[in-house]
């Protein structure tokens, strides 16, 4: 009982981030302003931005549970 209410809460938690995710780069790469003139590059050096790394380390996480979740 008290475990397939944590699966439940787990599971829609998950939902919840998957939404709101996909809202975020659906609006980045769809609804973005685009600039119109194509800007050089800059040079970019030092660490990853702190995002990617977040996103990089909550999309493992999330691939793991998914993964725990439906191998039962």
């Amino acid at each position: 009982m008290i475990m397939e209410t944590f699966l439940e809460l787990i599971r829609e938690i998950l939902k919840g981030i998957v939404r709101e995710l996909t809202a975020y780069f659906f609006r980045e790469n769809v609804l973005g302003n685009k600039k119109t003139t194509p800007l050089r590059r800059k040079k970019k050096g030092g660490s990853p931005k702190i995002l990617t790394v977040v996103w990089r380390s909550v999309s493992a996480l999330l691939f793991f549970i998914i993964f725990l979740l439906y191998t039962k």
